[in-house]
């Protein structure tokens, strides 16, 4: 069953969200069970979404931990 995973970045400027998808982007296409990946990027942070059919399929907690984040 595909599942979705959010993480909020607060504070995160768009520059190290396109830093940090310049280097994933390509793998996370790539990526067994990859569906899809939106990110909303505001004054208060980025917020990211990704939909994968297994949470092993996700990149999201290993970005976050890469950034700080929490998931």
């Amino acid at each position: 069953m595909p599942i979705s995973m959010t993480q909020h970045a607060p504070q995160m400027p768009a520059e190290a969200y396109e830093q940090i998808t310049a280097n994933v982007g390509a793998p996370l296409r790539e990526s067994d069970g990859f569906i899809s990946h939106a990110a909303e990027i505001t004054p208060d942070g980025v917020t990211v979404t990704e939909v994968c059919e297994t949470r092993e399929g996700s990149i999201i907690e290993p970005a976050a931990v890469h950034i700080g984040g929490r998931s």
